[in-house]
């Protein structure tokens, strides 16, 4: 079995099957990311703008990250370390900070709430800086210093931010769950 490493080359060398074998490996992980994350759109409310990230849904958000990925191609530099995973998530962090921004200035019949489900619905009261960390961190699978590189801050405030995030959700759950 190929490595990424491999399948990017192969992409970056023309092989339109390195980019199919990334989608195929990758493109779950992105999509769970974006649900965990929502924001949650029914489909007739979703705002469109195909010159903007803002208002997509998650299988919109994954589509537009594989296309920058194509767009950027020669761009990516192969050096190790080298962690594809790595390059994905901070495309698709970057895409769901655009999102989310929109997202707030939305009218509310716009977003919809109810229409979460599972961990979407969970991490949805959690602020936006503290839910992102977690998704990548309790979902995807990133460590700290991982996540320090997708999103461009240092470690100490990713552990931080984790912190904050558990004691957040802690503070939400009913008090039976809380062992009193």
């Amino acid at each position: 079995m190929k490595t990424d490493t491999d399948l990017l080359l192969d992409f970056k060398r023309g092989d339109p099957a390195g980019l199919k074998g990334l989608f195929r490996r990758h493109h779950m992980g992105l999509l769970n990311f974006f649900h965990a994350l929502g924001p949650c759109f029914s489909d007739q409310s979703a705002p469109r703008n195909a010159n903007a990230v803002a208002g997509l849904n998650a299988e919109d958000l994954t589509e537009q990250v594989f296309l920058r990925l194509f767009a950027d191609r020669e761009r990516i530099k192969v050096q190790p370390p080298f962690k594809f995973s790595l390059i994905l998530y901070r495309l698709a962090y970057a895409f769901w900070l655009v999102s989310s921004r929109h997202r707030h200035s939305l009218a509310p019949e716009l977003y919809k709430l109810d229409e979460c489900e599972g961990m979407a619905g969970m991490l949805q009261p959690l602020p936006d800086e503290l839910k992102a960390i977690l998704v990548l961190y309790e979902i995807n699978g990133l460590s700290y210093a991982e996540i320090a590189r997708v999103t461009e801050l240092p470690e100490v405030e990713i552990q931080r931010r984790m912190h904050a995030a558990y004691g957040y959700l802690r503070a939400q759950l009913p008090a039976q769950t809380h062992g009193d």
